[in-house]
């Protein structure tokens, strides 16, 4: 199943603009996943496709076809929430059957589905049990199996992982990578976990106040970021972002100058102009020995994380903005310390400081 959504809007009654012109094409068997921060509408354009929510404008398409006023049981999709959804006072077995006895579905048949879902979410053993007996894990397994079950062209996820532990969050995401694969469904999946997205995803569309930022694949997404905000809320360290100005440098060729920073720019196309914003990932920086590399820098704090090292300085031998570095275990520095930092020459990106839109 092929899901489209053609220039959706929404406007709530109180006039919140929750989805703001919104087009996307999701191919059939992919998983797209939309990540963003609370509040950006990601969840909205769930309920829109799902028929939870009628659109302002815009129309929502399935295989091709207008599905903007079709009631949500005609479109053949499966939502699983946040909060579960799952009956209290009916057992597992009952709650995974639910959907296929409301469509008189035959009972042999019922039972076969339920067993063979149990037997692939390993839910088999709490059958008989209630929702109020089971684990976080169990239950967000059971409404998945909720969904799989019906055996829907497309599954709507709106932030499944968001009330787990994380290690049930991690297992749990490794599973619906798993499913996916093996049913080859047409999967939309809201999340707001920037890690969870580039995990999972085929596709990730970043979205921000009700507007889709930037489509295409994690990784791309990760080395190309659209625009600033993207290139910040996608990374974990996120991206350090500093206010730069180009001047000309010897022999013509531009320079990139901030506090403590200077660093020939990667292109002769660069005119001198007020300011840009230097974007560069904490794991793309080297510390090196003062006087040497791009910066100047002192170390603010260490901290080790196992094979990596997360150190956090300040520019311009600490009177400067804070950049963040992750270096390899051992790597680290001592607090106070004066280190230069090397920036790798193919790895740094250039923002315009108006509209934020990467320019190099």
């Amino acid at each position: 199943m092929s899901i489209g959504l053609d220039r959706i809007t929404k406007v709530f009654a109180n006039g919140r603009v929750a989805v703001r012109d919104v087009a996307l094409e999701i191919a059939d068997g992919e998983l797209l996943v939309l990540v963003g921060p609370s509040g950006c509408g990601k969840s909205t354009v769930l309920r829109l496709v799902a028929g939870l929510e009628a659109p302002t404008s815009g129309r929502i398409l399935i295989d091709g076809r207008d599905m903007t006023g079709v009631p949500p049981h005609a479109r053949d999709l499966a939502m699983v929430f946040q909060s579960y959804a799952l009956y209290p006072h009916k057992t597992v077995a009952e709650n995974l059957a639910f959907g296929l006895r409301m469509r008189a579905v035959d009972r042999a048949v019922i039972d076969e589905r339920v067993r063979a879902v149990a037997a692939a979410l390993r839910i088999e053993q709490v059958l008989d049990q209630k929702p109020s007996q089971l684990s976080g894990g169990q239950r967000q397994r059971v409404a998945l199996g909720r969904a799989i079950v019906r055996e829907p062209r497309a599954f709507l996820l709106d932030e499944p992982l968001s009330n787990l532990d994380p290690q049930l969050r991690f297992d749990t995401r490794a599973e619906l990578g798993h499913l996916h694969r093996r049913l080859r469904a047409t999967m939309i999946h809201v999340t707001h976990d920037q890690e969870e997205a580039m995990t999972l995803g085929d596709r990730i569309a970043v979205m921000r106040d009700g507007s889709v930022e930037q489509v295409a694949a994690p990784l791309e997404v990760y080395e190309r970021p659209a625009n600033r905000f993207v290139a910040a809320f996608v990374g974990s360290p996120s991206m350090n972002l500093l206010d730069v100005t180009v001047v000309p440098g010897a022999g013509g060729r531009p320079m990139v100058k901030g506090p403590g920073l200077s660093i020939e720019a990667p292109s002769m196309d660069l005119e001198a102009r007020s300011t840009l914003v230097l974007g560069v990932r904490p794991r793309d920086i080297a510390i090196v020995a003062p006087g040497r590399g791009d910066a100047l820098a002192r170390i603010d704090l260490v901290e080790p994380l196992g094979h990596e090292v997360v150190v956090r300085a300040r520019l311009d031998e600490g009177r400067g903005p804070g950049i963040t570095i992750v270096v390899g275990d051992g790597q680290g520095r001592a607090p106070a310390e004066a280190v230069g930092l090397q920036f790798r020459r193919d790895r740094f990106h250039l923002f315009d400081a108006g509209s934020g839109a990467r320019i190099m």
